[in-house]
């Protein structure tokens, strides 16, 4: 699975993503109009004569209108907006205008709804509006570029979640999975791809696809593109082991859940809230997998490592 150590694969990636390697660099151009629209320290106001200032004051700076407003786009997704959501989307109806055949666009505009729908409103009927229009944006790029694997994959990951899904219905896998196959399809090698379509076998409790699909994901080439996202490949192999025990298989389950408890033992605190996020349900996916393999011994050395990495956790700073 991986050219190196479990351990050092995952440090060589949080170190890669703590510089900004792998990462998108922001231009100085760029830079320069967000600070302008962000100077007033309160919701950025986007309006037709401001995005037309932006566009002339970028004149120079290379990429066709339309890109410059796609940039400003994907730079702005996390902001605060007057309007909330439809101020911000006046960015991409902007740039869709400029250019209305240019995939590229539509799946920022579609990823960027992705993104927004579940933090920017608590209103069920809102997070529709959005999670839809993320759904017109990438049914657009895919008709614009049908064979492009990162648009398929984005179309996946959207009906992965929607606002009104029962998670335990496995509605969402059903309509996440065509997509998902396509994009690995078009591309075998699309890491988050992979990673997704076996989530959508876990939930659908497909024990043995789930485990095919895990066992799939090339968690190196993840690390190597998506530095970032280290804290999945950490709780792929988590889920892997969880899968092998439900399929029947509690040997390799077992043997894969020492390993990784070993591996876990050996981050320090900050990796492992940079990586897990929520100990707590890590160490609950952890116990339950020991609790199904059925073997006293391996409890036990699941449970005291739990125990150190949690008190790790909790240390206090200095």
């Amino acid at each position: 699975m991986f050219r190196m150590n479990f351990v050092e694969a995952i440090r060589a990636a949080l170190e890669r993503a703590e510089r900004g390697i792998g990462a998108r660099q922001v231009e100085p151009w760029l830079a320069a109009e967000i600070e302008k629209l962000k100077s007033a320290d309160a919701p950025i106001e986007i309006t037709a004569e401001a995005l037309q200032r932006f566009l002339a004051s970028t004149t120079d700076a290379g990429p066709p209108r339309s890109e410059r407003l796609r940039r400003l786009a994907i730079e702005l997704e996390d902001e605060d907006f007057v309007d909330g959501w439809a101020g911000f989307r006046r960015i991409y109806e902007a740039a869709a205008s400029e250019s209305p055949n240019d995939a590229w666009v539509f799946l920022s505009w579609g990823i960027s709804a992705d993104h927004s729908w579940l933090w920017r409103s608590k209103l069920e009927e809102e997070r529709l509006q959005i999670w839809e229009a993320a759904d017109r944006a990438l049914a657009r790029a895919v008709e614009l570029s049908p064979d492009d694997a990162d648009i398929l994959y984005a179309m996946g990951h959207l009906r992965y979640q929607h606002p009104t899904d029962d998670t335990d219905s496995g509605e969402h896998a059903v309509r996440a999975i065509p997509w998902l196959v396509r994009a690995i399809e078009v591309n075998p090698h699309h890491p988050m791809a992979q990673l997704f379509r076996a989530h959508c076998y876990h939930d659908q409790k497909k024990w043995q696809a789930a485990v095919r699909a895990y066992e799939a994901v090339e968690a190196s080439r993840l690390l190597e593109e998506r530095p970032c996202e280290a804290g999945r490949v950490v709780k792929l192999r988590a889920q892997l082991a969880f899968c092998l025990a439900q399929s029947g298989d509690p040997a390799e389950a077992g043997r894969q859940l020492l390993l990784l408890v070993n591996d876990v033992d050996q981050f320090t605190r900050d990796e492992l809230r940079e990586l897990v996020g929520s100990m707590l349900s890590f160490s609950e996916i952890l116990e339950d997998t020991a609790n199904r393999v059925k073997s006293p011994h391996l409890l036990e050395a699941t449970r005291a490592t739990i125990l150190r990495v949690e008190r790790r956790w909790d240390d206090e700073e200095g």
